[in-house]
């Protein structure tokens, strides 16, 4: 009887860590005012030093280059599905990233100021796609952005300020990779980040 108990909690416990450490929620509201647990990226040539376009600025992460394509991801974490949210003050361009693997293929979604269309662009392999959809959120300047990305079907629920926007269908059939923010020509301010999902299992 008391091994089969041994058993049973042993069972339970491998149970409970494994459901533990496949979750993951990572959340910054750059009050601390560093940019701990973020990556930079720049899918524009001309930048040489993509940190340098990211700094927190009173409690916000500030995008400033005049460049195009300057990427934040979370770092050293790979998503397939999962939702993430942040609040986005425009002034170049912003927006969000999602299965970020290289620069020949992740997804981009984001606006310019007057908040009128959301682009998305994809990179396929190399293979740059656009869609362009109309912004019906009534927001504009400054955004409260949510993504839904669902890996298995390959959509991406977006919404603005609480309202559904649009469903896209992403062209790749690899989803998953880096999350994060993108921003060019000064995109602007994003704070309260926050993402949650099951983190790809790397020995697969």
């Amino acid at each position: 009887m008391k091994k089969q108990l041994v058993l049973l909690f042993t069972m339970l416990a491998i149970f409970v860590f494994s459901n533990e450490a496949r979750s993951f929620t990572f959340k910054d509201n750059l009050n601390d005012g560093d940019t701990k647990g973020w990556m930079f990226v720049s899918d524009d040539e001309r930048s040489t030093d993509p940190a340098s376009c990211w700094t927190v600025e009173n409690g916000r992460l500030l995008e400033s280059c005049p460049w195009d394509a300057q990427l934040a991801l979370v770092a050293n974490r790979s998503f397939s599905s999962h939702t993430f949210k942040t609040q986005v003050e425009v002034l170049g361009s912003a927006g969000v990233v999602l299965w970020y693997r290289d620069l020949n293929n992740y997804v981009a979604i984001g606006c310019y100021a007057n908040g009128a269309a959301i682009y998305v662009n994809e990179a396929c392999d190399g293979t740059t796609y656009s869609t362009v959809y109309s912004n019906t959120s009534g927001q504009a300047g400054t955004f409260d952005f949510q993504v839904n990305a669902d890996s298995k079907n390959g959509t991406i629920d977006f919404y603005v300020g609480g309202k559904h926007v649009f469903t896209h269908t992403v062209q790749a059939s690899v989803r998953s990779g880096l999350s994060g923010l993108t921003g060019g020509n000064n995109g602007g301010y994003f704070d309260n980040f926050s993402i949650s999902s099951t983190p790809v299992d790397k020995r697969k």
